[in-house]
């Protein structure tokens, strides 16, 4: 994304994408407090209604009236922030109405895999093909990102730092394979991976299965495309980690979006958890 000032010099904004969760709300606080102009893309039945007043309503499939719409913005700048995860997709609910170029491109993405960034890969290069830049969401939404040596609760136990070293390593791991951002650790040994149900299930069935005292570790996939699905964590991790007496979350700093911040810390704080952020070129044994 270019700079702000460049941006505010020719009149550029911003149009936003807007999925489900609360990020996208978030991002539209930071990018208006960055002087930054927002036109907010939301979709029916998927969009959280807190992010208010939409500049443009769409059907989740229907792309090229989307691009029609995006052209009336004033920007060719997109950000993609939020979930469009498969269980939107294809979870039976009438949100999502596919039309001739969303079935194109699902055929592409299945080609490829199928899994689920690699569909937002797809639909992100299609539409840089119809003229417009994809934003990075480290760079767009910078204020957002931990930054390296970032902590907040208590000191993480000596127990809690090598579970995140095997946690460290175990994530990457898991990165590759498209599944997931985030396991659990205990004792040095993974209990839980993240599937497709999300960061917050998998610490659920943690505690469910491997009792309480785990560490939570988040980084980013090896070669992530990091115009979207950023690691984020925020008050709901922390009270997914309160109901599953999960202890400890390390994050990876420069690479993770912490939503709700404040909320978050506070929270941290008053639940006794330690949580902090890790560089993974400092990884020792």
């Amino acid at each position: 994304m270019k700079d702000d000032a460049h941006s505010q010099e020719e009149g550029v904004g911003i149009g936003l994408i807007a999925g489900a969760g609360r990020l996208a709300a978030e991002a539209v606080g930071v990018l208006k407090r960055a002087g930054i102009p927002v036109e907010v893309v939301a979709f029916d039945g998927i969009t959280d209604g807190d992010i208010g007043p939409p500049t443009v309503r769409s059907r989740l499939g229907q792309l090229s009236q989307l691009v029609e719409q995006l052209r009336t913005l004033n920007s060719k700048h997109l950000l993609i922030v939020g979930k469009f995860s498969k269980d939107i997709l294809f979870g039976g609910e009438a949100v999502f109405a596919p039309d001739e170029a969303a079935l194109e491109l699902l055929a592409q993405a299945q080609s490829k895999g199928g899994e689920e960034i690699g569909l937002m890969a797809v639909i992100g290069d299609w539409l840089v093909e119809q003229g417009f830049e994809i934003c990075s969401q480290d760079e767009a939404l910078a204020p957002m990102i931990a930054p390296f040596g970032w902590r907040t609760g208590r000191m993480p136990t000596d127990e809690e730092r090598k579970n995140a070293i095997v946690g460290q390593r175990a994530a990457e791991a898991l990165g590759r394979s498209a599944l997931g951002q985030a396991v659990a650790v205990k004792g040095g040994q993974v209990v839980s991976r993240e599937e497709v149900d999300g960061t917050d299930e998998m610490i659920r069935r943690c505690g469910e299965f491997s009792g309480t005292g785990a560490t939570i570790v988040k980084r980013a996939r090896p070669n992530q495309d990091r115009r979207f699905d950023l690691p984020a964590v925020g008050l709901g991790t922390i009270n997914a980690m309160r109901g599953a007496g999960a202890t400890a979350l390390a994050v990876e700093a420069g690479s993770t979006l912490i939503i709700e911040r404040s909320e978050m810390c506070a929270a941290a704080e008053a639940a006794g958890l330690a949580v902090w952020s890790f560089d993974p070129e400092e990884l020792t044994s």
